[in-house]
């Protein structure tokens, strides 16, 4: 696939482990995670390794994802990334937006996976978590066709797919742990 002129020298200086895996598409099995994060620079910490995920398909139902794309399409910043300075098109929620576009019960559920990960993660006991930021990003092989590893900065954080595998090329969600990089 061809890639945009606006991400053509972004890929061209992309160390080659991470340009395999995120412009090439490689086989996450064949890329050492170690060599990906010797190129990741001095910003990002050997914690930067994944140590808890879970997977839950279809957290949220096929209308709240559809509400959710659709926002994203109507009202959205073009900005620059904070991880890449590439151009991200993104919109901002509070929670209450956010409760409005999908309903207070899917935004509970996402709440709890926030929870059990505090929990498996070593928070101790149940404990409220504050949503302290939600966004909805729209990747597309035009718009962004990838967005860097790097390191978050929230010590729990949810990510959740608005449209299925089946529907589109690409738009894979990477994890890299010590013992390998693992595509979900």
């Amino acid at each position: 696939a061809r890639i945009p002129d606006a991400f053509a020298g972004a890929a061209a200086a992309m160390p080659e482990p991470q340009r395999a895996l995120l412009v090439d598409g490689a086989d996450p099995s064949t890329v050492p995670a170690e060599e990906v994060m010797r190129t990741l620079g001095g910003g990002v910490a050997a914690a930067c390794f994944a140590t808890d995920v879970v997977t839950l398909p279809r957290l949220l139902c096929r209308s709240a994802c559809e509400a959710l794309a659709a926002a994203v399409d109507a009202e959205h910043d073009c900005i620059r990334d904070t991880v890449d300075g590439a151009p991200d098109c993104q919109l901002n929620l509070t929670c209450e937006e956010l409760s409005a576009l999908i309903g207070a019960a899917h935004v509970e559920a996402i709440a709890a996976v926030a929870r059990a990960l505090d929990l498996r993660g070593g928070g101790g006991r149940q404990r409220e978590l504050a949503m302290v930021e939600a966004f909805v990003r729209k990747y597309t092989p035009a718009t962004r066709p990838w967005h860097p590893f790097h390191q978050d900065r929230a010590r729990i954080t949810v990510n959740v797919a608005l449209s299925d595998d089946s529907q589109h090329g690409g738009g894979r969600l990477l994890g890299l742990f010590a013992d390998g990089v693992v595509r979900f």
